[in-house]
């Protein structure tokens, strides 16, 4: 905690200086631009929160509202009316939308604070461009990024800056500054002042990698990452060293669970021989430090304090982007390491005024990725583009279904699989399994539906590695009973518009998933939602196939639903049975939610019947004026007799009689005074009867009538009303004196209105948190009313608790000497003593920076020596001197004062390989080589050692002689034959000296025709 002199020079809302920026959008609502929203609203800039998901948005409402309070409650102390009023005008100053668009249009200065991505960041930053006047600012809150790498694409450089804050933005007073070549004075001078408004002290940098803090910070952090994994020194150690030490605030393992693990992963790769397993390793199980929900190398009692509000990382869905605009597009992009992909999708609703009372129904849903029902069969099944529709249809069939599971194949479009169930976890015989997608891109997502969610509180969300869900109540809160109050987000969506089932409905994020609430439709909107009723109802009919479905092989996703048989293959996972007090609450969560349905089927039927009633009125003034028509048209001279009915007048203390109807209509608060045989109630109201025909004048049209046309008697008084409070109706009748009679019903009904009805106490809550820590403090308990808002007596009680003394810290003691005797980067502290206990809210001692002395420091260095060789490596050195501030030589200098390098001239001369030896030739024979220039070849310049040519003695070898003889003559190889030819042979011999081979054929053939003639065979001469 801060002292509260620290505090207001941190958080100062006044400033002198010129306002040159009034409007400021931030892209991104994570810890950074949630921080950079809050302080610049706390000065009365007009900011934009702009983020792609409603949920991130919403946490960092809950964030930014916290956060203020605690600058109210240091600002004002006890007065909580200016506390209040601070508190709303900040938050009046801020604006959040997911419309990127409306974020940008007219606003001075637009602050991204979206994920450390360089392309995502430049696509972005060129887009915005396109959609901005040329006056407005452009920055970026990266800490590692070039900012000239990130503005190449831009068009309009000298509006570009970077604005690094430092985390949490409301302490942090650091701000950094930095400029491109192509910043211009006015924008740099502009910025400046914004950052002195909003209490920072800006420091101005070039793009240079990590800026200033960054630059030093980093190697300093993955140092201390390495003395970890050496062994060197435990992390709490290492942290307990530099904190006092070092005197810094944070040690290196907090301040990395601070900036987030995968930043600082994200930052490693520029520094590629710092190594560290163990940062690898956590990054790759999602593990980032605070912002991730724990600080997972160091968790401190800071984090403690603050508790920090966190949620998982999303599961996004990619089927629901079609028809996007290219902003919208790179909205997809922007960083939400703080949204909850497990909350039910944001029903965002068109706003209707209530001018009506509407009896409302609460429910309460939570929803669970990676998970499927077992011990329950989907009662129908649909195809459907997104979850959302497969949520919100489930919603408003409730009670008919209070669950749904949703399958959302990657390669499939608006064909994903949805399962409606009557039964959910809460059930008997019912429980959740763990269903891995096969593929990364694939969803699989369970919702539930019931009327309190403490109900979910026996059957907490199941501890598999795969299973994510928005139920985050930890086991100990869901001991504290029925009544135990619910943490929610104030703000509710706006009501929708009338939905097939006649509801509207609304929204709101809680501790388990969302509040959701519905009511039925105002009587306006009652005739167009019916238009749609009947596809409704059939949607909503069981499917025989799902109810009974056939033994098959496991599919993905199942078609049929075959987790069925789940406890029959795992009779160890089947749920226990409940004990007597479950079996007590489960009555209790039952009455209740029949109560609160009672309640919604008496509104919807008392809707409906003002609609039949209207209807009637109107179709009754119709027929009339058809009838009258016809009869003067097709019957002008008939005459009907007018037979009447008397009923006897009542007078005061008579008895009054009405025409008996089947059973009383009900109404709100189950008070009605029903006969012996009630009927059961409808689920659903009936829809009204058809609008009447046209009439028309053709034979075909006239309606069929008896001899004689009767006429109606006088109306009856009307009957005392159906409810003893409430509303409900009140009927009259009359009687036709013939089997017809034209114009009207016989019955009419109207509204009757007795008063609200009676509530009924629930039972105390426990006693609440005592509104002080120590000291005379307030508990307070209370009830609500149920079914009404008259009940007696008072709705909470307090008492007072005495919790002790309070402790506080003494006056601060004088600052000590300074940690160094020369230079500034000194230290020197102060303490003070906590009274009256050990645990004082803040620290106990504080540390301020100090100076001594100039210490000594290294002139210049000399020139690099001279080098003398022509080819090959130079050695060459250089030194300096130490010397103090009044030049007299020192010692204390921390570095080498002489460096040596070694310069590469040219390659030197060098001999090519030998060359074979000559052939032998009278007793000698020689070899030769060349001199050459490596990389360069032959050169006239080269000088190798030695000589070029080399000579040896040898022995001649004698040759052998040989040669062929001549050939010999032809000879045949058969004997010659008339008419055939003839194959013959010569051969020639290898005379010469013994080993001597001679080249060529020793035999050559061929074939020879017409060595003996044909002879011609005589004639044979006929007798």
């Amino acid at each position: 905690m801060l002292s509260n002199k620290i505090f207001k020079k941190f958080f100062s809302t006044t400033s002198k200086i010129r306002k040159d920026i009034e409007k400021v959008t931030v892209i991104g609502s994570g810890v950074m631009g949630s921080g950079i929203g809050q302080v610049s609203a706390q000065v009365k800039y007009n900011v934009v929160i702009v983020d792609r998901n409603e949920a991130s948005l919403n946490n960092s409402k809950i964030v930014i509202s916290k956060s203020i309070e605690c600058v109210a409650k240091k600002k004002f102390g006890d007065d909580d009316h200016k506390r209040e009023v601070f508190k709303n005008d900040v938050l009046d100053h801020i604006r959040f939308t997911t419309n990127l668009k409306y974020a940008i249009t007219d606003t001075d200065l637009i602050i991204e604070a979206i994920a450390e991505d360089i392309s995502v960041k430049q696509n972005l930053f060129q887009t915005i461009e396109k959609n901005i006047n040329k006056n407005t600012i452009l920055a970026t809150n990266t800490s590692s990024i070039s900012l000239s790498k990130l503005s190449q694409n831009l068009k309009n450089k000298k509006n570009f800056c970077g604005l690094h804050f430092f985390n949490p933005v409301p302490v942090m007073k650091l701000l950094e500054v930095i400029t491109i070549n192509e910043t211009s004075n006015d924008v740099l001078e502009k910025i400046i002042n914004y950052g002195k408004i909003i209490g920072k002290v800006p420091v101005k940098c070039k793009d240079t990698p990590g800026f200033i803090v960054n630059r030093l910070l980093n190697p300093y952090l993955f140092d201390a990452f390495e003395m970890y994994e050496r062994n060197d020194a435990t992390k709490e150690d290492i942290d307990k060293a530099m904190k006092l030490g070092a005197a810094l605030p944070m040690g290196p393992f907090e301040l990395a669970d601070f900036i987030g693990l995968d930043i600082l992963e994200s930052i490693k790769k520029n520094y590629p021989n710092k190594k560290s397993k163990v940062l690898e390793k956590l990054v790759k199980e999602h593990k980032y430090g605070i912002k991730s929900g724990e600080a997972r190398i160091h968790v401190s009692k800071q984090k403690k304090d603050q508790d920090v509000e966190t949620t998982q990382t999303p599961i996004e869905e990619n089927n629901s982007i079609d028809n996007k605009d290219e902003i919208e597009e790179l909205i997809d992009n922007i960083e939400n390491h703080t949204t909850n992909d497990t909350i039910l999708d944001n029903i965002e609703f068109t706003h209707y005024e209530e001018t009506e009372n509407q009896a409302i129904q609460d429910l309460c849903t939570r929803v669970h990725n990676n998970t499927a029902f077992a011990g329950v069969v989907p009662y129908s099944t649909k195809t459907v583009k997104n979850a959302f529709e497969c949520q919100k249809t489930c919603v408003e069939e409730f009670p008919l279904c209070v669950a749904v599971v949703f399958y959302f194949v990657h390669n499939k479009k608006n064909e994903h699989l949805c399962y409606y169930f009557d039964k959910n976890s809460v059930d008997e015989q019912v429980t959740l399994i763990a269903e891995a997608p096969k593929h990364e891109k694939d969803i699989i997502r369970a919702l539930e539906i019931v009327v309190n969610c403490h109900q979910f509180d026996p059957v907490p969300p199941p501890s598999d590695e795969i299973i994510s869900s928005s139920d985050k109540v930890p086991r100990s809160k869901r001991q504290q009973g029925f009544d135990a109050p619910i943490r929610s987000d104030e703000n509710w969506s706006n009501w929708s518009s009338c939905r097939n089932s006649n509801t509207q409905v609304r929204s709101q994020i809680c501790e388990y998933g969302r509040n959701i609430q519905r009511r039925g439709c105002p009587s306006r909107e009652y005739q167009a939602s019916q238009q749609e009723y009947n596809s409704v109802t059939q949607r909503a009919a069981p499917t025989a196939a799902y109810r009974y479905p056939e033994q098959a092989q496991a599919q993905y996703p199942p078609t049929p639903y075959n987790h069925q048989d789940y406890y029959r293959a795992h009779p160890t996972h089947a749920p226990p049975e409940p004990s007597e007090e479950e079996r007590q609450k489960a009555l209790e969560y039952e009455k209740r939610r029949q109560q609160y349905e009672e309640q919604l089927r008496a509104y919807n039927l008392q809707q409906l019947e003002f609609q039949r009633a209207a209807q009637q009125r109107q179709q009754q003034q119709q027929q009339q004026q058809a009838q009258t028509q016809i009869q003067q048209q097709q019957y002008p001279q008939q005459q009907y007799p007018q037979q009447q009915q008397q009923y006897p007048q009542q007078t005061s203390g008579d008895i009054e009689r009405h025409p008996a109807i089947p059973s009383a209509d009900p109404c709100p608060g189950d008070a009605c005074e029903q006969p012996s045989y009630p009927e059961p109630l409808p689920t659903r109201p009936s829809p009204p009867p058809p609008p009447p025909q046209p009439p028309c004048l053709s034979q075909a049209c006239l309606p069929e009538m008896s001899a004689h046309i009767g006429s109606w008697s006088e109306w009856s008084e009307y009957g005392s009303c159906s409810c003893t409070c409430g509303y409900g109706i009140q009927q009259r009748r009359r009687v036709c004196s013939s089997t017809y009679c034209i114009g009207g019903s016989d019955v009419e009904t109207v509204e009757c209105n007795l008063g609200e009805c009676p509530g009924e106490w629930s039972s105390w809550s426990d006693w609440s948190t005592p509104s002080a820590t120590c000291g005379h403090a307030i508990s307070t308990k209370t009830r609500t009313c149920l079914g009404g808002s008259n009940c007696p007596g008072r709705a909470s009680e307090e008492k007072y608790v005495d919790l002790g003394v309070c402790q506080y810290y003494s006056q601060w003691s004088a600052f000590g000497e300074c940690s160094v005797t020369c230079g500034d980067n000194g230290i020197k502290r102060r303490f003070r003593s906590c009274i009256g206990g050990t645990d004082c809210d803040g620290p106990s001692e504080e540390a301020l920076a100090c100076s001594g002395e100039p210490c000594a420091s290294w002139q210049q260095w000399s020139e690099w020596s001279a080098c003398y060789p022509d080819c090959g490596s130079c050695r060459k050195t250089r030194t300096r001197e130490c010397t103090l501030y009044n030049g007299a030589p020192s010692e204390d200098c921390v570095g080498p004062n002489e460096e040596v390098t070694v310069d590469f001239i040219r390659s030197c001369c060098e001999w090519e390989p030998w060359c074979p030896f000559s052939s032998c030739s009278n007793g000698q024979r020689t070899r030769s080589r060349v001199c050459i220039r490596p990389g360069v070849g032959f050169d006239d310049t080269c000088t190798c050692p030695g000589n070029d040519t080399e000579v040896e003695a040898c022995e001649e070898e004698r040759r052998l002689y040989c040669s062929w003889t001549q050939w010999c003559a032809f000879v045949n190889l058969d004997i010659p034959r008339p008419c055939e030819p003839t194959v013959r042979q010569r051969t020639r011999q290898c005379v010469g000296d013994i080993g001597c081979s001679c080249e060529g054929r020793a035999i050559e053939r061929e074939t020879v025709e017409g060595l003996v003639p044909c002879t011609t065979p005589k004639p044979v001469v006929p007798c």
